[in-house]
Parts: structure tokens; sequence; C-alpha cells
């Protein structure tokens, strides 16, 4: 029998107290002779090793028994048995630790019991856990360990023992962290903590831990990281790409593993137990062990500095990593009708940055933009390529399908401003807003005064935004000349939830096919003179905001021409950043597009000569007609034009392309399209 070392005791009380409600408990040395030794589990470097019996030949448990034979041990190997059983001690209610039953301290180095021993553990043996979504499960438990260890306790403890031999896997397949004899506790107020030793285990240490033996959150960080990459690549694979032998500070882990990944070469980097399964492994699952990668590099630091990482959100990352680069737009609807979960990721505004990112990417490499059309009364999703084939230039992504509604609601006008489209619903007092990447739709109701709707006048509408506190309002109003002027306007507050009247003065007026361009959370529309005393003159028309912020109209603001009623002009924004103006005399073939340089609610100014002049001739013989309604023909020096289902594409050198935008069962109504650029703006 080994001799009694009583300090064994003295140092559990001196380095960390177990809670008072634990159900721990000293083990007499009677009772450990009695356990039963049935069969190993493991043996773990410098501690000792596993074994599943019986205490009092009734509960079944696990034992671990330091060995205490290191020829020259390091300081640890005293204190880190009795910090093991304190902190086992508080985490023992967690489903990723072991529970600690009790310890007996009346050996040379305390044994420790754990419940479970109904259940079959093993170490981890990648030979063995060849599914690559097994692995995927172990790498969120172990992150969901180590956010316990970091969050749960008034100092966050650091667990600094990354390794495949501390987890323990149950029957289940659930990841036990094992051995907190390395724990580290970080002092209140501090981020860091200096040690005179910084362990052994080299492959997953941070270079701040290895040559200045500092431990922080970081440490974990870096640790989970590498065992990640373990988990994708093997250990024996990584030891020979990456191993001890071959580390160089900074280079210990090559980028190149991405970069293989990247371009198909799989079997590479891939732990060849999985190779063989491969052809069973689906896109999804290709495409997330690259995102799987992608965030290992960013644990260790090569994608920029270790991030102080938040293990609990790791989990919930790596599924909306996942999610945002193999679920498009179109399929956000099935995706949150799968599950409860997969539906609130989705609409986390965390995901839709993501997703934006991974949209916004994508399409800049493609040199494509996103565009909405309304057809038939019915919305739909547009990708534009105006550098590709003809066939290929307009694609329809599908149909924009209102939540919680009826697929069959008739949409007669739509408008974009930051990312929500606002959706005026067709022989319906109702409106709707939402964000086709977020959803969570807002319907609003809204009355009309019937003495104000005189023939087919509707009202128009507009969605802007307080510049100062980015909340969202509506306005709504109607202009009527014809045996007297009659005007009604009200704004919309999408935080109070109701309707007001809003007291205007104007001299001009909006006529009701004028539809307006968001800007910058303010919206501009073409306007003329209420009366003028002589119409056959020119600059009879000019421009007029709306300011959310300050709830008023601004003055006029002048365009760069003058315009007669016969002109052709149209209104678009560049990137929500200017405005543009197409105009085309009734007299001349030749159409100018002229752009903003400087653009307030209350002053713009025009650059001193057009932007674009095309030579109209290329038209001739063709049904085209300019949109009053505004539709959207800019795109970064091009010029797209729709009429019916047929859009027209110019470009600068005159040349002219035409692409179907799809069957339209009314020809007699046009199609209208506005410009769509998504964000993760979301609704309170």
């Amino acid at each position: 029998m080994a001799k009694p070392i009583p300090s064994s005791s003295s140092l559990l009380i001196k380095y960390s107290k177990p809670p008072k409600d634990t159900s721990a408990s000293v083990i007499s040395l009677r009772e450990a002779k009695n356990v039963c030794e049935c069969s190993r589990i493991s043996e773990l470097l410098f501690q000792g090793k596993w074994y599943s019996g019986t205490l009092d030949s009734r509960r079944m448990i696990i034992v671990k028994k330091l060995l205490g034979r290191s020829p020259d041990p390091p300081r640890d190997i005293c204190s880190g048995p009795p910090k093991d059983i304190a902190i086992s001690s508080m985490v023992s209610g967690h489903k990723n630790f072991m529970k600690l039953v009790g310890c007996c301290l009346e050996f040379e180095y305390p044994v420790l019991f754990y419940y479970g021993a109904e259940k079959q553990y093993s170490p981890i043996d990648l030979k063995v856990v060849v599914s690559w979504r097994r692995r995927m499960k172990i790498a969120e438990e172990v992150a969901t360990a180590l956010a316990y260890l970091h969050n749960a306790f008034p100092r966050p403890f650091v667990y600094r023992n990354m390794g495949f031999k501390n987890i323990l896997l149950d029957e289940d397949g659930v990841a036990k962290l094992i051995d907190l004899s390395y724990c580290v506790s970080i002092p209140k107020g501090e981020t860091f903590v200096k040690l005179t030793w910084a362990g052994r285990d080299y492959d997953y240490m941070d270079d701040n831990y290895l040559f200045n033996k500092v431990v922080s959150e970081k440490t974990d960080a870096f640790g989970f990281g590498i065992f990640m990459q373990k988990l994708l690549t093997g250990e024996e694979r990584f030891d020979e790409l990456c191993g001890w032998k071959n580390w160089r500070g900074k280079n210990k882990v090559p980028k190149w593993l991405s970069k293989s990944m990247g371009e198909g070469r799989m079997d590479e980097i891939v732990d060849p137990n999985m190779l063989e399964r491969m052809d069973e492994v689906s896109e999804e699952e290709r495409c997330l062990m690259e995102v799987f990668l992608n965030l290992s590099e960013r644990c260790i630091g090569l994608r920029g500095e270790v991030p102080n990482m938040d293990f609990s959100d790791l989990p919930r990352d790596l599924a909306e990593e996942v999610l945002s680069k193999v679920v498009p737009v179109t399929s956000l609807r099935r995706v949150r009708s799968t599950c409860k979960t997969w539906n609130t990721l989705s609409k986390r505004r965390s995901f839709a940055k993501k997703h934006l990112a991974q949209a916004s990417e994508a399409a800049a490499k493609e040199k494509e933009f996103m565009m909405v059309m309304m057809m038939d009364f019915r919305v739909y999703l547009m990708r534009v390529n105006l550098h590709n084939k003809v066939e290929l230039c307009i694609k329809r992504q599908g149909t924009l399908i209102f939540p919680d509604a009826s697929d069959q609601i008739y949409v007669r006008q739509v408008f974009h401003c930051d990312g929500l489209l606002l959706c005026i619903l067709k022989d319906s007092p109702r409106l709707v807003v939402f964000n086709p990447y977020c959803g969570q739709p807002r319907w609003i109701e809204y009355t009309c005064n019937d003495d104000h709707r005189l023939g087919s006048y509707p009202y128009s509408f507009a969605l802007g935004y307080n510049s100062n506190t980015k909340s969202h309002k509506i306005l709504k109003f109607i202009i009527i000349l014809s045996f007297h002027d009659v005007a009604e306007f009200k704004i919309y507050d999408f935080n109070s939830d109701s309707w007001r009247d809003l007291d205007v003065t104007r001299d001009w007026a909006i006529n009701w096919y004028r539809r307006g361009v968001s800007l910058k959370g303010n919206t501009y529309w073409f306007a003329e003179e209420t009366y003028s005393e002589n119409p056959s003159q020119g600059d009879q028309s000019f421009l007029i905001s709306f300011d959310f912020t300050r709830e008023i109209f601004g003055p006029r603001l002048p365009l760069p021409f003058e315009w007669y009623p016969a002109d052709g002009l149209s209104l678009s924004s560049v990137r929500d950043e200017q405005l543009a103006v197409l105009f085309q005399r009734e007299d001349t073939l030749q159409m100018e597009i002229w752009v903003t340089t400087k653009i307030e609610p209350n002053k713009l100014s025009w650059g001193s000569k057009f932007f674009l002049s095309v030579d109209m001739r290329v038209l001739t013989g063709k049904d085209f007609m300019f949109s009053f309604s505004g539709a959207s023909f800019f795109n970064e020096g091009k010029d797209m034009m729709g009429r019916h289902n047929t859009a027209f594409i110019i470009g600068e050198d005159g040349s002219l392309k035409e692409v179907n935008l799809g069957e339209s069962r009314n020809r007699n109504l046009q199609p209208l399209v506005c410009s769509y650029v998504p964000s993760s703006m979301q609704l309170e």
C-alpha cells in the first residue's frame, strides 16, 4: 500500500473549495480498496489510468487512479489532482463532464470516482469515428463544455489541456471533457494570468502560451482550433503536415489546408479513415467541411489575431456559416420550415450578415446584381448579369411568398428601402413590409377617404427611416388636381404602430403615376407646379424629397435640363449613393442619363454634362416606351429598361440586347422593376 501523504487533503482545500450543494464526498481507504477493477479504459500522459468498476458492489463507477511514477513530475502533478477534484465537483451537473461521486485522499495521489459505468466509455478513436457528422457532433459538444468553463462561474476557468486523450465518449457518442487538473482561473478584472510552467502538449499551445507562459481564453480558442483540424485531417496526417518538428512560430499550421480543400483536393488533407466513405458525403457536407476548416483557422489566428472566442457561440456560428453558404435566399422559407432551430437561426441578424456577405462576394465575383420585378400583380426576385451571354443575363430566382399569408395575394405596387420591401396590395387597404432575407412581416392596415378617391387615382406610398434612430416610417398621400386641389398626407410610425395626419403646405403636385425612389432613408419624386401661368414653357418639373427624420417635404430641387410633359423621364438610384435621371426629348432620338455628384435632403448638384448619351435609333421599330412609374434602368454604365415582358439592355456603344423576362398573363400591364440591395435590417 502506498504511504499516505496528508498534504493531499490540504491541497484540496488550498486550491479550490467545492460548492456546498455538491454530491461529491470523501471516500475512505477501505471503500477504495473494495473497488472492483473490471477493465482499463485508457492511460493518460503524466496522470494515470481509467477503470470501470463498482463501489460497495452496488454503484457502477468510473475510477481515475493516478500513477505518480514520473521520475521528475512537474509541479502541477501535486497541485493538479486537488484542482481536478474541486472543479469536477463544480461542473458535475453538465452533460459534457463526468459526474464526480467522490475521492479518496489516503493514497499518495488522490483516486477519483465518477458516476456512469453503466454506460461504456472509450477514448476517441478516429479509426472508429469515421462519420463526418459524428466528428462534427464531438466538436460542438467540446465547444459547449469549454463555454461552460469560461462563462458559468464568476472567474472563468481556462482548460488549457485540449487533446483527444482528455475526451471520453459514452456509448451514445456524447463527448465528456475529463482531467481538469490543468485548469487556470483568471483573476477578476484581468484577462490573462502568467504561469511558471506551460505544460507539454505542444500541438495545442499558441505562441503566447508556449513561449511566454501567458494563459487567457485565447489559449483554449487556439487549442480548440487545432483539435478541429485534427478531427478533419486525423492525428497522424496532421503530425506529418504540421507536427511539432515542422513548427516555425506562426507558420506551424499552413493555410494551404483550406486552399487545397477549396480546389477540391480532398485526398490531400482529409483523414484517410474518412476517404473511403467520401463518395457518401453530400455536397452540403463537403461545404460544411470547408466551413469547419475556416472556423478552425479563425481559432488559431490564420484569419487575423487569435480570437478571444465565446465558445457558447461556436455551435451556432458553425451552423450559421453552413446555412449561409449552402442555402440560397430562395430556399430560406423551406429551411425555416424544416425545424425550429433552423428557423430561429435563419432569423438572427448575425446569420443575415453572414448570408449577405456570402451572397455579395459571389455576386461581385460573377458581376451580378439583384432586382425586384412586379408582373401580373406578383413579386419576383431577379438576378441580373450584364456581363454574361444574352440568354443568361437576367434570371428569375423565384416568387416572393409573403409569410403568414396566402399565396394568392396580389400586389399593385412595390417599394424598396434599406433591404425592406413595402408592398401595396391590390383591392385591399393593407400593406406589408418585410425583408425577404429575414422574414418577419409587418402587416399594416390603412383607411381610404372616399371623398379623396376620385376616379382611378390611388394613394401613393413611400418607405423611409429616421436617420438618427433607424426607426422606419411610411408616408401615404394623395394629390388630386381636377376641379379643385385636394390632398391628404398621413404618416405611419413603426414604433407607435399608428397613423397620424401631416400638415403640408405646398405649391406643387406629384402625379399618382410618379413612383418615388428611396435614397439614404429619404424619398424623391418628380413634381410639377400646381398651376403654371405659361404651361408651354419648359422648366415646369423638378424634384421634391421627403425627409423622414424631420417629417417634412424639402424645397424644390432642380433638374439639369428643361422638361416638357411629352418628354420621356425616369428616376432611379445608383447603389443607394446617388440619383440618376433618364431623359429623352420628344423630338430627338438621343437619350441622356444624368447622375448627381452630391445629394442631401435639401440640396443636390449635377455633373456639368450628362453621364451617358445613347443614340436611340437602335430602337427604331421597337414597341418601346419609358415607364412613368420609374422603372430601374441604371447599372454602372449600362441601361436596362423594361416593357411588358421584355428587357432592353443598351450598351455605351449603342448596342441593343433583348431579354425575355418571362410569361405575362396581362399584356396590357407593364412590368415594374426596381433595384434591390439586400440587407440584414430587421423590423422590431
